[in-house]
C-alpha cells in the first residue's frame, strides 16, 4: 500500500508470478497432462503487477525480471454515474497495439463473462445497503448530514473474504464502507430507489450486456466498423451476382462469348469461396457489436470451468 498527495490518494499494488499455477495444480491432482503449451527451457515468468489506485484506475502490466520492463500496459477507468450505474473505459499501451476493433471484440467477450454476476449482485448489496443505513439512522437518530462521519459494515459483514489472497479485494470492501456515505447526493438517490422497489427487479440479460446501446449507440469509430461491415456483405453478394450475370451472358449470348471463355469454372468457384468467406467474416465481426452472451452461451462457458480451472478431484 502506498498513500500519495500527502495521504489523501491510496494504491494497493500487488506482484506475483505470471505462471499457470492454477491450472498446473489441476492437472496434477487429476493426473491429466491435457494440452501443455510448449514452454522455452528455463524460462522465467516475469512478474504480473496490478496497481488500483481508488477509487477509479487500475494498471496492469507483465515485467520482465531480467530487464524490469514490459511489452504492455493495460488501463482501466471506472468512472461511476449514478447509484448502481458505472461508466467503464479501457486505455492499452502496447510496443504493437492491436486495432481498435480487435481490442473491443476481445474485451467484451471478457467482461460479459462477469457483468451480469455484479448486476445481479449489487441489486443485492445496495438493497443491504439501504437497509443498514435506515437502521443506522433509526438507532442513533441520525440525519443523511450525519451519515458523513459514520461508517458502514455492509460489505464486511456481507462478504466472506476469508482466503489470503482475498486481502486486496477485502481492504477495497472496507475503503467502500468507509467513504460511500459521504458521496454527494447518493444516500438520498440510495434510499428513493430502494422505496420505489428498483432493488427488487432483477435486470434482464439482455439489458446488461446490450453492446449496441452501452457501446455501439454512441461511439463513433464502432459505428464505422459496422458500416464496413455491411459494405463488405453487400458488395461480396454484389461481385457473386455480377460473376454469374456475365457467365450467362457469356453462354448464351454470342457477342459475348469472350467472358465465356475468360470466366472458367474455377475462376467462379474461386472468387465465390472468398467472397463467402468474406462475407460471413464480416458478419460475425458485426454481431460483436449487439447482444451476444446469451444464457446458452454463458452454460457452454460454464462447462469448461471444472476441467480449466478448479483444483478439485
Amino acid at each position: 500500500e502506498s498513500f500519495p498527495d500527502n495521504g489523501k490518494g491510496w494504491i494497493i499494488s500487488t506482484k506475483v508470478e505470471a505462471a499457470e499455477k492454477l491450472l498446473e495444480i489441476d492437472r496434477n491432482l487429476r493426473g491429466d497432462d491435457g494440452k501443455k503449451k510448449k514452454k522455452k527451457a528455463e524460462e522465467e515468468p516475469p512478474t504480473a503487477t496490478s496497481s488500483l489506485q481508488l477509487p477509479t484506475h487500475l494498471q496492469l502490466m507483465r515485467v520482465d525480471k531480467k530487464t524490469n520492463s514490459t511489452s504492455f500496459i493495460s488501463g482501466f477507468y471506472i468512472c461511476p454515474t449514478g447509484v448502481g450505474r458505472t461508466r467503464f473505459m479501457s486505455a492499452g499501451f502496447s510496443k504493437k497495439p492491436p486495432k481498435n476493433w480487435m481490442t473491443k471484440i476481445f474485451l467484451d467477450n471478457f467482461l460479459d463473462q462477469d457483468t451480469y454476476l455484479l448486476a445481479t449482485q449489487q441489486h443485492n448489496i445496495l438493497q443491504q445497503e439501504a437497509k443498514d443505513i435506515r437502521q443506522m439512522m433509526a438507532d442513533e437518530n441520525l440525519s443523511i448530514e450525519d451519515l458523513k462521519t459514520k461508517k458502514m459494515r455492509t460489505r464486511r459483514d456481507m462478504f466472506c473474504l476469508s482466503s489470503p489472497t482475498e486481502k486486496a479485494g477485502s481492504k477495497l470492501e472496507q475503503f467502500w464502507d468507509a467513504t460511500l456515505l459521504r458521496v454527494p447526493n447518493r444516500v438520498e438517490k440510495l434510499l428513493q430507489l430502494d422505496a420505489a422497489g428498483h432493488f427488487l427487479q432483477t435486470p434482464s440479460r439482455e439489458y446488461v450486456l446490450d453492446r449496441k446501446s452501452q457501446h455501439l449507440d454512441i461511439t463513433p469509430s464502432a459505428q464505422g466498423v459496422v458500416r464496413n461491415c455491411d459494405k463488405i456483405v453487400k458488395r461480396s453478394k454484389t461481385l457473386v451476382l455480377a460473376l454469374a450475370a456475365m457467365k450467362m451472358l457469356g453462354m448464351y449470348w454470342a457477342r459475348a462469348k469472350a467472358l465465356d471463355s475468360l470466366l472458367k469454372p474455377w475462376l467462379l468457384v474461386a472468387s465465390t469461396g472468398i467472397a463467402a468467406a468474406a462475407s460471413a467474416v464480416a458478419k460475425k465481426i458485426k454481431a460483436e457489436y449487439f447482444f451476444k452472451y446469451t444464457d446458452e452461451y454463458r452454460r457452454k462457458d460454464m462447462g469448461k470451468i471444472p476441467k480449466l480451472i478448479w483444483s478439485d478431484k
